[in-house]
Order: C-alpha cells, then sequence, then structure tokens
C-alpha cells in the first residue's frame, strides 16, 4: 500500500519517504504503509519479505520473533529490539508502538537495520567537504560499505 496521506496517521506518509531508513507501519491487521527504503531492502533482504501485503520473516524462527514483537507492540505497548541472522551478520529492527489518530488503536512502527552505513554520495561530499585525498575517500567507502579493515587493506 503505497498512500499520500491516510486517516490513521496525521502526517503525509510521502514525507516517511524521504527518510534513507527502512520503515513499515503495521496494525494487527496488516501493512498499513510501507517507505520507499523499506520497499526497495525488503525486494533483496534475505530476512524479511512483503507478500499479498503482509511482512514476513523468512525463516519459521524468525517469523515467530517478528510477530511476538508486533504483538507486545500492539497489545503491550513493549518496544523490541530484534536481530534476525544474515550472510552480512545480524540485520536489526526495532519494533515502536505508534498511537494512530483517533485514538483507533496502536500500530507497531517496524525500522529496520540500513545495510550501509551510508550512500555513495553521501560519503563522497564528506570526503570533499573534509579535503580527503582520492586514498582516503577509497577507505572511506569500503568502510561505509561494511568491509573489514584487513579486507580493505587486501583490496587496496
Amino acid at each position: 500500500m503505497h498512500q499520500t496521506e491516510a486517516s490513521f496517521f496525521s502526517l503525509p506518509l510521502c514525507l516517511l519517504d524521504e527518510i534513507d531508513y527502512p520503515i513499515a507501519l503495521l496494525h494487527a491487521d496488516g501493512l498499513l504503509y510501507c517507505n520507499a527504503a523499506a520497499r526497495e531492502q525488503l525486494a533483496v533482504d534475505e530476512t524479511l519479505e512483503l507478500r499479498d501485503g503482509l511482512l514476513r520473516a523468512r525463516r519459521p524462527r524468525d517469523q515467530s520473533l517478528l510477530q511476538a514483537a508486533l504483538r507486545a507492540a500492539i497489545e503491550r505497548k513493549a518496544r523490541r529490539l530484534l536481530a534476525f541472522d544474515s550472510a552480512d551478520g545480524p540485520q536489526a529492527a526495532a519494533v515502536v508502538p505508534v498511537e494512530l489518530n483517533g485514538g483507533s488503536g496502536t500500530a507497531a512502527l517496524l525500522v529496520l537495520g540500513r545495510r550501509h552505513v551510508c550512500e555513495s554520495l553521501s560519503a563522497w561530499g564528506f570526503a570533499h567537504c573534509c579535503g580527503l585525498t582520492p586514498a582516503e575517500h577509497a577507505v572511506l567507502s569500503q568502510l561505509c560499505a561494511r568491509r573489514r579493515p584487513v579486507e580493505i587493506a587486501r583490496a587496496l
């Protein structure tokens, strides 16, 4: 579902597309909203997927953790921090309760950890502003791609 404004949320939802963290808003009945960053990440994610309007974990154990966290947020207004196993290391996610407009209930805001520390354009802008050399910029780009120093040294 992609809307620019909805009655359950007082903020125009298109603003959430400007946030570079993957965010999904869920209710007991399913997905209410998924921002652009979340749709992009979920299309290739190995831990979570968006299918038939529902957000699901790909592994049964992770699905149990996700469901328990969503229920806790919606029913008890409890916050949870989750970690799903992936080939790239743990994939973090925060589940935060959010009151819907007009006292119509509580939803769960799922904030996924970003896969990349920063985008290449952000790293280039930082390097340019700080006067980094091309070699320093190359190291920074590798760090932003979550490469270990040993791997960076071998590659460069």
